[in-house]
């Protein structure tokens, strides 16, 4: 826990989330001509929601069912992808954003 602060700790556990999801989406992208590549991510809403219930539990990444393949058997689309990295990238800037925010009220408390 960052200075016995469960608001900094959980926003600490969220924002390493979204960097794990981003590597997993960042493979995603790695594997679009990989036949046989089955696409991977992790739920950014249950991972807030295990997240806030469990300290220190790494983000479970799943593969994604029912999406349909190519003829290699490939199910990942490049345009879904840059999609999620984009709102993957938007949600870490947020927590980012509220992570400082409250630094900044720990400082100004401090002095």
């Amino acid at each position: 826990m960052i200075n016995g602060n469960p608001q900094l700790d959980l926003l600490q556990r969220l924002m390493a989330t979204a960097e794990h999801r981003h590597r997993v989406l960042s493979q995603n992208l790695a594997n679009v001509n990989t036949p046989g590549y089955r696409r991977l991510d992790i739920s950014f809403e249950e991972e807030m929601k295990r997240q806030a219930e469990q300290a220190g539990a790494l983000p479970q990444v799943i593969e994604e069912q029912g999406l349909s393949s190519r003829p290699d058997g490939n199910n990942v689309d490049m345009d879904t992808e840059l999609g999620h990295l984009s709102q993957n990238e938007m949600l870490h800037q947020t927590c980012t954003q509220l992570l400082i925010s409250q630094m900044a009220q720990l400082r100004r408390a401090m002095s």
